[in-house]
């Protein structure tokens, strides 16, 4: 939870709860929209962040390392660890099944934001060795 939050909820306390008649349930409820409402808010700010960043890159033309992940469906048993593990959360199960009968992760990009940043932490993990990735080295801007 966010320190900042609960911190906010403990100082108005005393006014909170004489408008909701010393409730303290429904003081709860309010503690916890104050701290959704910052969360939301921090995540607003971390992807303007990432935005900002991508743009940058653009401008000057950086090199930005990518990964393409390539998944061999028959070895999957859907257990789901890659999708689990991945930083980007860029994986996902399909709709579709495999020889065995289990969903496998696909990769599921949203530019500029989500995307593979090829730290290989899926091929490492992945029991079946059912997953891996390839480093593409991307220039910015062209």
């Amino acid at each position: 939870m966010c320190k900042d939050a609960d911190l906010l909820c403990w100082d108005v306390y005393k006014t909170i709860t004489s408008l909701y008649s010393n409730n303290y349930y429904m003081f709860l409820g309010w503690c916890q929209r104050m701290i959704k409402e910052e969360e939301l808010r921090k995540s607003m700010l971390s992807q303007l962040e990432e935005k900002r960043k991508w743009k940058l890159a653009q401008r000057y033309k950086l090199k930005v390392k990518r990964g393409q992940v390539y998944v061999i469906k028959d070895r999957c048993k859907g257990c789901g660890i890659c999708i689990n593990l991945c930083p980007m959360q860029v994986l996902q199960f399909s709709e579709d099944f495999n020889e065995k009968g289990y969903h496998y992760p696909i990769l599921v990009e949203n530019p500029p934001t989500k995307y593979c940043i090829a730290c290989h932490t899926c091929e490492w993990h992945c029991p079946d060795f059912a997953i891996f990735v390839e480093e593409v080295e991307e220039v910015m801007g062209e």
